[in-house]
This record gives structure tokens, C-alpha cells and sequence, in this order.
């Protein structure tokens, strides 16, 4: 088995907190300070604090949490499924109206039509669709 270096994957750090989620809170606050109250600058230490402990876990804890936001999924189908249903591959849009026009499906011929009987209870006996 090969050796996997991971030595370049970690993501840049400033005060213990990964610089992307630092930017995103810190700018976060600071907007809502600007535009609501100065007291809320005083969040911003805090949070801090917060994203260091949630990071001192895991480096990468930030990213899975992104990775999770991405795979939540069409909610339709997560309800019809009744969990997180997602495709491994890209299927794009089908117009079938061609198809529909040259097979005609709705002017097959269908078995029932010659073929009286609907099931075989047994080898010798036949039910038809009359019930007989």
C-alpha cells in the first residue's frame, strides 16, 4: 500500500481558526455592529474563542460541515426517500417528445386483446377473465 501525504491539505490558520470561517464570522459581526449596535464588536473575541474550540477537534471540521451543507440534497426527493438521496453522476435534461411521436406508444397492441385468459392457477387449470 502507498503512503498518502496530507502535509499541504491543511487549511491556512490565523489565531488557531482557519482564515475562511474567521473571515465569515468576524464579517459577519462587525457588519451587524455597524449597522445595528457597537456592542456587538464585543462578539467578535467570543466567537473566536468558540471557532478555536470547535477547531482544536479537527483542522478540517469546518470543511466537513461545508461538505454536509452540500450534500443535503433535493428535499423532495429526501422526502420521498425518507433519508439524503443524492446521485453519484450528472444526468441532464431528456426532451422525449420525439420519442413519444415515432414509438406510439399509445397505439401499441396489447396482449390482453388475444390472449383471453388473465392467469394459470395450475398447470391443467386456466382462469379466465370472466372468472370461469
Amino acid at each position: 500500500m502507498s503512503t498518502l501525504y496530507k502535509a499541504m491539505t491543511r487549511p491556512a490558520m490565523y489565531v488557531g481558526v482557519p482564515v475562511v470561517p474567521l473571515t465569515v464570522v468576524a464579517g459577519a459581526l462587525f457588519l451587524a455592529g455597524v449597522y445595528i449596535s457597537k456592542l456587538i464588536w464585543l462578539a467578535i473575541p467570543v466567537a473566536v474563542f468558540i471557532l478555536r474550540m470547535i477547531t482544536k477537534q479537527d483542522d478540517h471540521i469546518f470543511n466537513l460541515y461545508f461538505l454536509k451543507l452540500k450534500m443535503l440534497g433535493n428535499s423532495v426527493c429526501n422526502r420521498f426517500f425518507g433519508a439524503r438521496a443524492f446521485l453519484s453522476g450528472q444526468y441532464e435534461a431528456v426532451e422525449i417528445d420525439e420519442f413519444i411521436n415515432a414509438m406510439k406508444l399509445n397505439e401499441r397492441i396489447t396482449t390482453g386483446k388475444y390472449i383471453p385468459y388473465s392467469s394459470h392457477v395450475d398447470k391443467n387449470i386456466v382462469k379466465t377473465k370472466n372468472g370461469d
